[in-house]
């Protein structure tokens, strides 16, 4: 997971995350540049291939394996998304819930939808079609701050079970929540590399997680030409009134 390539004290951006109801700093966060958007994309699409030879029930299994630990990891991912989106611990309860019960819903049908098809090749004789689907390799997400998890999981799920990567660009409002759930279903999603240093560091996985403002949204927008990344997201999309 892409937690920030600039370490505090190196003279880079800085990003603060405010709770809305108290008013209070939550914490403060180094800004992901371009580079940092590019290195984030370059691990995503290392570890993909691997990702995708599985079969679609492998990745159904293991992504059940992440939600399990979503599950035990569940209280320091409420505390952070109440205290960083002003919620009450009932709503932000509902939002993981929610993201937990669409996670089973779509790998219960995923095998199925990702099946190959046979098709009729009429009026061609002789012949034999089928529809194959193969995933586009690594996706980008920028999500928006009203429902944190569900919007950025909610998309991230369905392009994992598909054989993607996926590289998260959470709001700049609310990052930490997003930041805490990558890292947890890392744990048990593969990486790319060695697999030994793989387990020694969680930079280098099918899940990612960006933190900053526009300038990471814009790194995202804007991949190098061989990064395959999603160009997504508008300038305003993060915006919410104060």
């Amino acid at each position: 997971m892409a937690i920030g390539a600039n370490q505090p004290g190196d003279g880079g951006m800085r990003l603060t995350v405010c709770d809305p109801a108290r008013g209070t700093v939550v914490a403060e966060l180094a800004v992901d540049d371009g580079a940092a958007v590019a290195a984030a994309v370059a691990r995503g699409r290392a570890a993909q291939p691997a990702w995708a030879a599985l079969s679609p029930r492998e990745r159904t299994r293991r992504l059940k394996r992440a939600r399990r630990e979503l599950v035990r990891d569940r209280a320091a991912i409420l505390d952070r998304l109440e205290r960083e989106t002003g919620k009450a611990r009932f709503d932000v309860v509902g939002e993981l819930m929610g993201v937990c019960i669409d996670l089973g819903w779509l790998a219960r049908r995923a095998p199925r939808w990702l099946a190959p098809l046979r098709v009729s090749t009429r009026p061609l004789l002789g012949k034999r079609g089928r529809v194959v689907f193969k995933p586009r390799g690594v996706i980008g997400i920028i999500s928006p701050w009203n429902a944190p998890l569900n919007l950025a999981l909610g998309d991230a799920i369905p392009a994992l079970l598909a054989g993607n990567a996926v590289v998260i660009k959470p709001s700049e409002l609310a990052p930490l929540a997003i930041a805490r759930a990558v890292e947890t279903m890392n744990r048990v999603l593969p990486s790319g590399g060695d697999r030994r240093r793989a387990r020694r560091s969680r930079r280098h996985g099918v899940r990612h997680r960006l933190a900053g403002d526009r300038t990471a949204r814009d790194g995202a927008r804007e991949p190098p030409a061989d990064a395959g990344a999603a160009r997504a997201g508008r300038q305003g999309s993060d915006d919410r009134p104060r």
